[in-house]
């Protein structure tokens, strides 16, 4: 039998516990927790905005939007970007070479020259 002191401890154990787990429940999504899976493309997407202006260092600005790969068929990607804007790119069309190999769900930056009425993709980033 249990002296009355240990039954205590253990139902004071119990409700830390209790409480405990009722705060992550109730704070559960400023809660930061370890995930073994890498966060999903549309997961990225939904933290970015739609698009934006940027200027980068050759001083031309360029429309980003942010957008996720959707296909990829004999060499030409299929992107689909948040505000439903679709487009499709081929590696040998860019200005500089994608830095690692795209994949289908991968979220992407997508830069478009402005100032280019046809045609102004010139860069693609994958979103970290």
């Amino acid at each position: 039998m249990l002296s009355i002191e240990t039954k205590k401890k253990i139902l004071l154990g119990l409700l830390v516990i209790l409480a405990l787990l009722l705060s992550i429940t109730y704070f559960g999504k400023s809660v930061p927790t370890f995930s073994f899976f890498q966060e999903s493309g549309k997961e990225k997407l939904e933290k970015l905005p739609e698009q934006e202006t940027v200027t980068l260092n050759d001083q031309k600005k360029y429309k980003v939007y942010y957008c996720e790969i959707t296909e990829i068929n004999e060499g030409t990607y299929y992107a689909k970007s948040k505000d439903g804007f679709k487009f499709s790119f081929k590696e040998d069309n860019l200005n500089e070479p994608l830095k690692q190999p795209l994949q289908v769900g991968d979220a992407i930056k997508a830069y478009f020259d402005i100032t280019a009425s046809v045609n102004g993709l010139v860069k693609i980033e994958i979103v970290k």
